[in-house]
């Protein structure tokens, strides 16, 4: 599975590790087991077989998710864990970076999308989640219900397409 932006890609290799050619604004993880990668513009998102989201690169504002960098050990996985467990829903909207993180990562995902200043995932609940710059709050990641099939993000937008898969 590859992806390309502007000035780079990316792709899966066949040990499940991520491989990226071109002129990217910063450099791939170099750890980890991948199923899908997406890229725009500015920045990349790979899920891990895991179901979690590690995204790397530059947008016009400084860093890409700067509370998603690649990889995040397990010691900060619990700790982010442990902050969700505080607040039920995890969308809170005095949220800070860690708690936005923890609500991210409290999901595992069947799909990611990569836009410009933001990214999104269905989870594997079914419904999206959307984080980064340019959403309905920038520390607070958005909730998109479900069921979805598949979501794409581009510029500014999110499309999804509703329903259950055909069987």
């Amino acid at each position: 599975q590859i992806s390309g932006a502007d000035y780079y890609g990316c792709g899966i290799k066949t040990d499940s590790s991520i491989g990226c050619w071109g002129s990217m604004p910063k450099a791939p993880p170099t750890e980890g087991k991948y199923v899908q990668v997406d890229c725009h513009n500015w920045h990349c998102c790979a899920l891990t077989t895991e179901g979690h989201p590690q995204c790397w690169g530059k947008h016009f504002e400084g860093d890409a998710h700067e509370h998603l960098k690649a990889p995040i050990d397990e010691t900060k996985r619990r700790q982010l864990e442990s902050l969700e467990e505080e607040e039920e829903d995890g969308y809170d909207d005095e949220s800070n970076p860690d708690e936005a993180e923890a609500a991210i990562m409290k999901h595992t995902f069947a799909q990611l999308a990569v836009g410009d200043f933001f990214s999104c995932g269905i989870t594997t609940e079914k419904h999206g989640l959307c984080w980064g710059e340019g959403r309905l709050s920038s520390d607070v990641p958005t909730h998109i219900p479900g069921p979805l099939r598949q979501i794409s993000v581009g510029l500014a937008g999110v499309c999804a397409i509703y329903g259950k898969p055909a069987e």
